[in-house]
């Protein structure tokens, strides 16, 4: 199997940002499968898994958990929903939140001086639907492509709008929840 079909992505991100070989990662992600691993499980210590919520530095979590959004954004398949769906997981929240996500990619972008017609979303592809545009937006906004993403809160985040694009003229702390 490939370590790009396991249910255990993390296990794939954490092994892949320590350098490890595909087929140790391949093997850990079997050992998860067999042991019936959290899902948020990124290795195994002495019979422990250990989860990203173990990891204490918050711009690992936020990179590692980063990557497994996106690879959820644009490589979801039925198999992966399914599973995630049955282990109802606090680490990431697919397309049930699509309609807040969406909601606050609209406040984001409505804090800035542009449209959401002129941001890069929109750009690449010109047939791309408003929403479409503001879910993509979203998620590069929490991967931290428009700046640094601050947890200020369980939850709830920050992050500083320039004065050069606000919409006001003046910089401005965007703050939303995931």
């Amino acid at each position: 199997m490939s370590i790009f079909a396991s249910k255990y992505q993390l296990i794939r991100i954490w092994g892949q940002e320590l350098g490890s070989f595909g087929y140790f990662i391949e093997n850990e992600q079997a050992k998860a499968e067999a042991d019936n691993a959290p899902l948020e499980a990124i290795y195994q210590r002495d019979g422990h898994w250990f989860t990203i919520h173990d990891v204490n530095n918050k711009n690992v979590r936020r990179t590692v958990l980063g990557k497994l959004l996106e690879y959820y954004a644009y490589h979801e398949t039925a198999d992966k929903r399914d599973a995630w769906e049955k282990a109802k997981p606090k680490v990431i929240v697919i397309d049930r939140q699509r309609p807040a996500q969406i909601e606050i990619a609209k406040q984001f972008v409505n804090q800035h001086r542009y449209s959401v017609d002129a941001w890069t979303a929109k750009i690449e592809r010109p047939t791309t639907s408003d929403d479409e545009a503001y879910h993509k937006i979203y998620f590069s906004l929490i991967g931290g492509e428009y700046g640094e993403v601050t947890c200020i809160d369980d939850g709830e985040y920050e992050i500083e709008i320039g004065s050069s694009d606000s919409y006001s003229g003046h910089p401005v702390l965007f703050t939303f929840q995931i």
